[in-house]
């Protein structure tokens, strides 16, 4: 448990970096580093952190249920299956926000 306490944090960290820099930026033409769709690269790059970071705390949750419980009763159930798929939106959410930052401000 304490060991996916601190993977939890540096997912974290990990999107707290992706929403504070700029990893990718534009040197020159604002049409030069354009995406498909109008996709934002540093959009991207936090949807894909929070992705991460919903995998971790799912890991975290998991090993606070597990530690108490047998593996194969909570196995039969599908809240973690469904939980998983948790991460489409965690990502969507996390491309929104950053965009949103980035038109304004």
């Amino acid at each position: 448990v304490a060991l996916s306490a601190i993977v939890c944090l540096c997912g974290a960290l990990l999107v707290r970096t992706a929403f504070i820099t700029d990893r990718f930026f534009d040197p020159g033409c604002r049409r030069s580093l354009m995406l498909p769709l109008g996709l934002e690269q540093n959009a991207i790059l936090a949807a894909l952190a929070a992705g991460v970071f919903w995998t971790y705390l799912l890991q975290l949750v998991a090993s606070i249920v597990v530690f108490g419980q047998d593996p194969e009763e909570m196995l039969r159930g599908r809240v973690f299956t469904s939980l998983s798929a948790g991460i489409v939106v965690a990502m969507c959410i996390g491309y929104y926000l950053r965009a949103r930052r980035r038109t304004t401000g």
